[in-house]
């Protein structure tokens, strides 16, 4: 068994969000990702889940966008190109998780 607390390894950088590697494993690996307000994190491969701890974010996809909040979960289609943008006041923190498609 492997503990980690996640929310202690969260980082922020103001030039560009920051994706802090959790676990990696085949076929899973996960992640934090770690934005300030106004970043944006484009995303064009893997099959991505996202779940919001902190913050509030606007998913968006070819097909339209989604409002995401703290308690949020929002699952892409495999290579599903899509971005992530911190549209909140608050530092957003996401858990991510790729599964191989």
């Amino acid at each position: 068994m492997e503990i980690t607390n996640a929310i202690a390894k969260a980082r922020f950088a103001s030039s560009q969000p920051q994706r802090v590697r959790l676990h990696k494993a085949s076929p899973v690996q996960s992640e934090l990702v770690c934005m300030e307000p106004g970043q944006t994190l484009d995303v064009a491969s893997g099959k991505w889940v996202y779940y919001v701890i902190k913050g509030q974010a606007c998913a968006r996809t070819a097909d339209g966008e989604a409002d995401l909040s703290a308690g949020t979960f929002a699952e892409f289609a495999p290579n599903q190109k899509h971005t992530i943008v911190n549209t909140g006041e608050q530092r957003l923190i996401c858990f991510a998780v790729e599964c191989e498609a």
